[in-house]
């Protein structure tokens, strides 16, 4: 594991992106990075993301599993940890995924939990 730990938090709601980057900033091991959307999360991985993907379900234009298919898709998933980010159960729409997906983090966030389950995945990296 590198000494810093990149994370990148996708949400259509830019305040859950801001609290995202607050709770992140608690830790200086931490880089974090936002992206509002598919579009912006899709970019980020196309410009050689690497680290530990904080990945809201419920988005529109492409919800988050439809979006992680289309990381997959274009091969852009390498040395990358996922971390779907739900306040609903997945469901049916997760199928095919569940090899990627390392973890779900419940919506109301948990601060120290959620920092706690970063720095553990980021051992993986």
């Amino acid at each position: 594991m590198s000494d810093q730990i990149h994370v990148l938090a996708v949400d259509d709601d830019p305040a859950i992106c801001e609290c995202l980057a607050d709770i992140m900033s608690l830790n200086p091991a931490i880089s974090i990075q936002t992206a509002n959307g598919y579009r912006e999360c899709l970019k980020h991985f196309q410009d050689g993301f690497r680290g530990i993907l904080l990945l809201d379900v419920m988005m529109p234009e492409k919800n988050g599993f439809e979006t992680l298919r289309e990381i997959i898709a274009q091969d852009l998933l390498n040395d990358t940890i996922v971390l779907m980010v739900t306040a609903e159960e997945p469901g049916e729409a997760m199928t095919g995924l569940e090899s990627y997906i390392f973890d779900y983090i419940r919506k109301p966030f948990n601060t120290s939990e959620l920092l706690m389950k970063v720095q553990r995945y980021a051992e993986y990296l």
